[in-house]
């Protein structure tokens, strides 16, 4: 009764009476009814112990509550306008730590990025930009972005991502970022390019194309370097022989 209590504080009133905006006043009375069944502190024994009972009338009374604003078309009107408000706030606020926390990562402060965005997630059902800005911390966090388990969580949610909102810069920065930590290289420096046409201001992803392309120029040197020193020793050893 205790947890039961716990979650009606943070329930609205439909959610407390397992109901949806949209139901009917029978329905609110059906729901009433069967939660009085079981919540109303006249149903306990004499014997039941103070603290219990403060708990059964304490869950009761917010079920009450519910349903008399709920049972009252006045007062369910101004309820649902009270909500619309709160829901507004709520995703304004969750905009704000969004804004944080992609200010954050693009500075680098992975720890303190993942701390906003996971509470905006927390506010309201999270949109694709904050869903992308999770992966791009995730895959900037060391536990999470070399595992093999990860990166396979990691690619389970980009695939999630709707198609139709895959066509920005942000995304293919992210999806570069996710092939690096894969190894799949190439398929990394043509994610980045694209990221940069799209946007040529998104200075992360030019970064990480530019520390592609040294990458592989220093790649190319070193296997020019081992091809040149295999051929002298080749050479060597034929000279070697005529001798």
């Amino acid at each position: 009764f205790k947890k039961i209590n716990d979650e009606m504080e943070k329930q609205n009133f439909f959610e407390r009476l397992g109901l949806s905006k949209k139901a009917k006043e029978t329905e609110v009375k059906r729901a009433y009814l069967d939660l009085a069944k079981v919540l109303h502190p006249d149903k306990l024994l004499p014997e039941t112990p103070p603290d219990l009972k403060a708990l059964v009338t304490s869950a009761f009374e917010k079920v009450n509550q519910a349903y008399q604003t709920l049972s009252n078309q006045e007062n369910l009107n101004m309820y649902l306008r009270e909500l619309e408000s709160g829901s507004a706030e709520l995703v304004i606020k969750a905009e704000a730590l969004t804004n944080e926390g992609k200010s954050a990562l693009r500075r680098g402060e992975v720890k303190k990025a993942m701390a906003c965005l996971e509470a905006a997630v927390k506010l309201t059902s999270p949109n694709v930009e904050l869903r992308i800005l999770l992966i791009w911390g995730k895959l900037k966090t060391p536990s999470m972005s070399t595992t093999h388990e990860h990166l396979g969580k990691i690619k389970e949610e980009l695939s999630e991502i709707p198609p139709e909102d895959r066509h920005t810069a942000l995304y293919y920065f992210i999806k570069g970022l996710y092939l690096k930590s894969n190894d799949e290289l190439e398929n990394a420096r043509k994610s980045f390019e694209h990221a940069v046409s799209l946007d040529a201001d998104l200075i992360e992803a030019r970064r990480e194309l530019n520390l592609l392309k040294h990458e592989f120029t220093v790649t190319r040197a070193k296997k020019n370097d081992l091809l040149n020193a295999d051929l002298k020793d080749v050479v060597t050893m034929l000279f070697k022989k005529s001798k």
